[in-house]
């Protein structure tokens, strides 16, 4: 079994994990302190158009495979 990733998959994964680590994770520690809804964080998925990613490309989403959307929520 292949388990490379399309390079749009590959940039996809790329783009989350790096938000992950600057944008999510110094975040963390303040909304489970406050007890608080991420808001910020879906913000940052908005902007950077990553609300769809499961969403069929026929409907106008990303279309990600199960491999790169798991890599993307590691």
């Amino acid at each position: 079994m292949d388990w490379t990733l399309p390079l749009d998959e590959q940039e996809i994964v790329a783009v989350i994990s790096h938000l992950a680590r600057e944008r999510f994770a110094p975040r963390a520690a303040r909304y489970d302190a406050e007890n608080l809804f991420p808001a910020e964080n879906y913000a940052d998925l908005r902007e950077h158009r990553l609300m769809d990613l499961t969403v069929p490309k026929q409907y106008g989403g990303k279309g990600l495979s199960s491999l790169a959307y798991c890599l993307a929520m590691r």
